[in-house]
């Protein structure tokens, strides 16, 4: 018969272990003629006829929890059998559930960022407890552009001020030490408020005169399209283009000799309030330009019928 010291070696009744962690118990003899060892738990075999003394359960759960023991099997097939148990309680109070389901969204979403504005990228899990890192970075060249440690499955980066620069692809990842996880990829587009429209006034020659036909061409270079153009006369409406893809709007006018004066355009895209030349001058969504207009002259005719 094979004296054993201490049969099972295990925590004790009233110890709680986290889920994930790798647990053991560990048979113990005083004798060198131990062939095999069997491990229990609940009356049913975790392993019969083991070599080593030792037995890990590698990733520990919930229903791990329950009453263990061993047996030691001689070399002469003769059992010797403690019928110790120890008690093993998996603690699920403040389970640690690794991070998953990360997600990266923006608020305005990714094509409705305006230049000027702020820009905030959330990153959040579907599950995760415990201390949580999220890192933000760009997507073409992997920078970081910041990182926060928090205990919550949500976390915020402000971008204050947004840039054309800014435009591109962005991720996070979030890791509370069960390994990096990444979300995907978000792109963001940049559009651009309107700002400083130029208007300019094409005439046939250096002067313009009653009956001709003049162009009004007003463009704002960098506002993301569609923009919406109008023209005024003395602050008076006098027609509008909408331009779809970008660029500049033109307004052909027939002069009469009620056209001579100030000419104002007006450029909106709808990224914010502009005031137009009609309410305030110095609006910086309008241009003015002034117009002379030159009757033409007729001249008289000489009693040998040559004008002069």
């Amino acid at each position: 018969m094979v004296e054993l010291s201490k049969w099972l070696k295990a925590p004790l009744p009233t110890e709680k272990f986290p889920p994930k962690k790798a647990q053991g118990c560990r048979a113990g003899s005083q004798s060198s003629v131990v062939a095999g060892y069997s491990f229990f738990k609940d009356g049913h075999t975790l392993r019969s006829d083991w070599s080593s003394p030792e037995f890990w359960i590698s990733s520990i759960r919930k229903e791990d929890s329950g009453y263990y023991w061993c047996e030691a099997l001689t070399a002469s097939h003769s059992v010797s059998k403690q019928r110790h148990q120890s008690y093993i309680q998996v603690q699920t109070e403040n389970q640690r559930i690794p991070v998953s389901g990360v997600f990266l969204e923006t608020q305005p979403q990714g094509d409705q960022a305006v230049e000027g504005k702020m820009l905030v990228l959330v990153c959040s899990v579907a599950e995760g407890t415990g201390d949580t890192t999220f890192s933000w970075h760009r997507g073409d060249t992997r920078e970081s552009l910041g990182q926060k440690i928090q205990r919550s499955q949500r976390a915020e980066l402000e971008i204050p001020v947004i840039r054309e620069s800014h435009a591109g692809g962005y991720y996070c990842t979030a890791d509370n030490g069960y390994g990096l996880i990444q979300s995907e990829v978000v792109n963001v587009s940049v559009r651009i408020p309107v700002s400083h429209p130029v208007l300019t006034i094409s005439t046939s020659g250096a002067q313009a005169f009653t009956g001709d036909v003049v162009e009004l061409l007003c463009e704002d270079k960098r506002a993301s399209p569609p923009i919406l153009y109008r023209f005024y006369h003395e602050n008076v409406t006098l027609g509008s283009t909408s331009v779809p893809f970008g660029g500049g709007a033109s307004f052909n006018l027939s002069l009469t000799t009620g056209h001579s004066g100030n000419y104002a355009c007006e450029a909106d895209n709808g990224l914010g309030a502009h005031a137009t030349g009609r309410t305030s001058p110095m609006s910086p969504s309008c241009h003015y330009a002034k117009l002379r207009l030159v009757r033409p002259f007729h001249g008289f005719s000489s009693p040998s019928g040559n004008r002069s």
